[in-house]
């Protein structure tokens, strides 16, 4: 029977879908721990670590974990990743700032089976980044979590595989489904696009603007 997951953002929802079943898991920067917990007490993960860099999330950890077989560390970064985590979860930062904390410790990547990340921004950054250092992407979903306030997931495993620019702006899932969320918030960058040309801009700024207006309606036309 599946526990209670009320704590569960809809956010937090899609990424405990995408979690594989039965690994080790450290859920880095958890918070309230809230993630960590439903996997654990619904059994969908096997050992777990959470970890956050502030003194109040570290105590939320303590006692919303408490009595579960979870480690909890007060660190940032991964810098203590347990060597029997292989399933390394990153949320709710920006992706220059995943990079880093991948990039600091880079070693720590080789003990890893599975990478999952959500990040706020620039996730087409990451996945280059995953892919570059022999990661391949086998997943990924999105969802609205009090609309307008867009969010997706990524699930990569160790392995290379070939890319193209299409695979690190946008995935080969997500283009390829019927998902909601992804075509909307197309259809609202669109949206700004055009609101933001009709301001005064340099001519590069409108070029690239330009541009990127192409790429997103041709993903829908192809999608529509």
């Amino acid at each position: 029977m599946i526990k209670n997951n009320n704590n569960l953002s809809t956010r937090l929802e899609m990424i405990a879908r995408i979690i594989p079943h039965g690994v080790n898991l450290a859920d880095i920067g958890a918070d309230h721990g809230y993630l960590i917990k439903y996997l654990k007490e619904n059994k969908i993960i096997n050992m777990g670590y959470a970890s956050d860099n502030k003194e109040g999330p570290y105590n939320n950890l303590k006692k919303n974990l408490e009595g579960l077989d979870v480690e909890i560390d007060l660190v940032s970064g991964i810098r203590n990743l347990p060597s029997y985590i292989n399933c390394l979860c990153i949320a709710g930062m920006g992706g220059d700032t995943i990079i880093s904390i991948l990039d600091e410790e880079k070693d720590k990547l080789n003990n890893l089976e599975y990478i999952v990340i959500s990040s706020h921004s620039l996730i087409e950054n990451v996945r280059k980044y995953l892919f570059e250092n022999g990661f391949s992407l086998i997943g990924q979903d999105a969802c609205f979590d009090k609309e307008p306030h867009y969010y997706e997931v990524n699930l990569f495993k160790k392995g290379k595989m070939k890319y193209d620019l299409i695979d690190i702006n946008y995935g080969k899932y997500l283009i390829n489904s019927t998902n909601y969320a992804f075509f909307k918030n197309i259809q609202n960058n669109i949206y700004k696009i055009r609101q933001l040309l009709n301001k005064s801009l340099s001519e590069e700024r409108i070029f690239a603007l330009k541009n990127k207006l192409d790429e997103y309606e041709n993903l829908l036309k192809n999608k529509y």
